[in-house]
Formats: C-alpha cells, structure tokens, sequence
C-alpha cells in the first residue's frame, strides 16, 4: 500500500495507482527500449497492451517517482514557512523602527524649548522688545 500527502494510492500492483500517477511520470520518451522490455517483463499486472504505465514503469520506478514527489512537497513547505518567518521579521524591525522614531520625536519636543534658560531668553527679548510688563509674571 501506498500513500502520498493525504491522498491515498492503494496497491502498488493495481493499474489505477500508476494512472493515479499520470502527472509525476516522466514522458515515455525517457527510457530506452531496452528498459520499456525489461518494465514490462518486471511488471505482473494483467492488461498491460492498453496501460501506458506499464509499459513505461516497474513498481521500483513508481516508489521513486512517490519518494521525488514527497521530497517536492516537503521543499515547498520549508520554503513557505521560511518565507513567513522572513515576514514576521520584517514586521518586527519595522515596528522597533517605528518605536525609536516617535521615541526620537518626543525627546526632541522635550528639548531646548521646555528648559529654564530658553524660557528666561524669550522673557529677556520680550521685556527688550515691548517694555510692558510680562504676562509671565
């Protein structure tokens, strides 16, 4: 019995598991003819003459071409998941930046303009450029 991801292919020996088969075959140009006799030499099924798989395969071949296609899918999945570790990364650096900005920004406002000795220089320039009394006091 075999199996592949979730489907399910039942026994080796059966025609319907080679025609199940149809799309991960390589064309039948690929073997030689030497090989298509000793195929269907190896190959006990029964109406071989009218299935292109057994002419083409031997339960050997079939058991490669699974291990190629679960090799395949099992890539496919590794690559996926790196690509969203890669995006959750990406995510996160974004958000730090994002963070050491508006961090950034707020130290600027806090800066120069909130200290005592720049609040005492615009007292200084006011009282020299309007000789009232200051609303600050």
């Amino acid at each position: 019995m075999l199996s592949v991801g979730r489907g399910f292919l039942g026994p080796v020996t059966k025609c319907s598991t080679a025609l199940a088969l149809g799309t991960l075959t390589p064309p039948l140009s690929v073997l030689s003819p030497q090989q298509h006799m000793l195929e269907i030499g190896q190959v006990p099924w029964n109406n071989q003459e009218n299935c292109f798989f057994h002419n083409a395969f031997s339960k050997t071949s079939i058991l490669n071409i699974l291990k190629c296609y679960k090799e395949k899918i099992n890539k496919q999945a590794k690559k996926k998941k790196k690509k969203k570790r890669r995006k959750k990364k990406k995510k996160k650096r974004r958000k730090k930046r994002k963070k050491k900005k508006k961090r950034k920004k707020r130290k600027k406002k806090a800066g120069p303009c909130c200290s005592p000795t720049h609040l005492e220089a615009q007292l200084q320039y006011h009282h020299q450029h309007h000789n009232l009394r200051c609303h600050y006091h």
